[in-house]
């Protein structure tokens, strides 16, 4: 397994995670809605009082060693834009939805 990283790809999906971030957050707080999984992890943890940053990474790290242990020959799509995907994005969301409670509520 070869792992891919370069600094252009980190940023590119880290602006692209944050931007994606600012929409899950927008809709939720307009009660748009959001899509099933992160609507899943944010009522979980809502209800377990847990951070949702911390509950979405673990969920989606469980999810991670459940395809390391199926799959194997699918890691050698992996990449850092998915590594950024799967434990930052719940932290982004997380930020934003602090944010917009700060301003408009």
């Amino acid at each position: 397994m070869k792992f891919k990283f370069s600094i252009k790809l980190a940023a590119i999906s880290l602006i692209g995670n944050i931007i994606i971030a600012i929409g899950v957050s927008t809709c939720r707080i307009s009660q748009m809605g959001i899509d099933p999984f992160t609507s899943m992890t944010t009522g979980i943890s809502s209800l377990l009082n847990i951070p949702l940053g911390v509950f979405q990474g673990s969920v989606n790290a469980i999810l991670f060693l459940i395809l390391i242990l199926l799959s194997r020959s699918n890691l050698k799509y992996l990449n850092i834009g998915a590594i950024i995907n799967m434990f930052l994005l719940g932290f982004f969301v997380q930020f934003f939805n602090n944010v917009y409670n700060k301003l408009y509520i």
